[in-house]
């Protein structure tokens, strides 16, 4: 029997994750580079994300992207006004099948470089505060706009608890969400029609589920 994700009831966000070659993750951990998967980013947000809480109470973390969300959350804005929206992390199709025997590391191995980014900037208001200490990101070229995603109530599946979206009735919804195509996503913004399946979508693995906050986005600098 497969086992679904509860559908969106309104617009939401899947994004997209290789399975492997993240480069900037190999700083943060004490195992080998070639062992490291999307895993370890997944259970380093989970643990990170404790930490905060344990210190200051706080359900937050900033999800490091390079993909460009600033007209999508113009979009989310105008249509779904400023409450929380669904954020799914799905695997990219390539790597579907070689997610069997990938083991989930261990928070133990987390370690915390000092080379890190340090600041994150409110796109709309350019209001600048501190990353909390217990978030740690990878770099990024300074020629290129870098972004973090707030979210909270982050929670993933292990490898062996297979979890699917249903595509049943999912359609695209926001014209400016850098969507290439039903079967690629690389960050679609999405709705949930109730009724009709005219331009249905299949199913995708679901790695985590969280919810994006306002103000959704920050550009992340080094200091």
């Amino acid at each position: 029997m497969t086992n679904y994700v509860l559908n969106p009831r309104r617009p939401f966000v899947l994004f997209s994750m290789g399975l492997k070659d993240y480069e900037g993750e190999y700083e943060l951990w004490t195992v080998p580079d070639e062992e490291i998967t999307v895993y370890h980013i997944l259970v380093r947000i989970k643990h990170e994300m404790e930490l905060l809480r344990k210190r200051t109470g706080r359900d937050f973390y900033l999800f490091g992207t390079h993909k460009h969300f600033v007209g999508p959350k113009t979009k989310l804005v105008e249509h779904c006004g400023k409450g929380p929206i669904d954020i799914l992390f799905t695997v990219n199709l390539s790597d579907l099948a070689r997610l069997e025997g990938i083991d989930v590391p261990s928070p133990k191995n987390v370690q915390c470089s000092p080379r890190r980014w340090r600041t994150m900037v409110t796109v709309d208001t350019d209001q600048a505060e501190p990353i909390p200490k217990e978030i740690h990101l990878w770099g990024q070229s300074t020629r290129r706009a870098y972004y973090g995603l707030s979210i909270a109530s982050f929670r993933y599946f292990t490898p062996d608890e297979k979890r699917y979206l249903s595509g049943k009735n999912l359609f695209y919804y926001l014209h400016d969400s850098p969507v290439k195509s039903w079967c690629r996503f690389v960050m679609g913004t999405l709705c949930v029609h109730p009724t009709g399946n005219r331009k249905a979508v299949q199913d995708r693995r679901i790695l985590a589920t969280a919810k994006l906050v306002y103000p959704y986005v920050y550009e992340v600098k080094k200091r």
